[in-house]
């Protein structure tokens, strides 16, 4: 799956747009700026994808980890 560009929710920042992705690290543009996170397990608590398939695929894997 394509992380760039996909739009994502944070309870704190709003939603945003992932930026960047190297394999363990996603950063995801805010109106407050960029914020880097951990990929996936930012997913278990602090980020979810705006598209419910994408945020489906991403907890399944959280789940096989």
């Amino acid at each position: 799956m394509d992380l760039l560009g996909q739009k994502v929710g944070h309870k704190d920042f709003g939603t945003g747009v992932i930026a960047a992705h190297n394999g363990h690290y996603i950063i995801v543009s805010f109106d407050v700026g960029e914020k880097k996170f951990a990929y996936p397990d930012s997913f278990k608590h602090f980020l979810k994808f705006e598209d419910t398939l994408a945020d489906g695929i991403v907890k399944e894997a959280l789940v096989a980890i």
